[in-house]
């Protein structure tokens, strides 16, 4: 899993799709990650200082849509992604059922504005 870009509408439910796959090296083909017995960490913050207790989006997923493919979901919710439109960084932190660490690295995610109801 590697860090991108992930856009999210202002004040809207989300479910962002997350998809750990390896990809071989010599070969260059890509395999699905089997994540049965993971924990997954998504986590938003204003700016890769923040700390933890400063996250605006903490999510910890350990149930999984389709573990053997590497798909997991991460709800995000209205009151969660009604946040100031703008860019923020992420970051998706995994632990395997060994306890192996990984990070996706730092991404960022970009809350854009919607067309509002009157």
């Amino acid at each position: 899993m590697s860090a991108g870009t992930i856009e999210i509408k202002q004040g809207t439910d989300n479910s962002l799709k997350l998809h750990f796959s390896t990809k071989d090296a010599t070969t260059g083909v890509v395999t699905d990650v089997n994540i049965t017995g993971w924990t997954i960490y998504f986590t938003v913050k204003k700016t890769v200082r923040d700390t933890d207790a400063q996250a605006l989006i903490s999510k910890t997923v350990t149930s999984h849509s389709g573990p053997t493919q590497g798909i997991t979901y991460v709800p995000i919710s209205y009151g969660e992604s009604s946040l100031p439109v703008r860019g923020y960084v992420y970051d998706i932190k995994s632990v395997d059922a060994g306890g192996a660490r990984q990070s996706s690295g730092v991404g960022t995610l970009i809350v854009s504005d919607v067309v509002r109801d009157n």
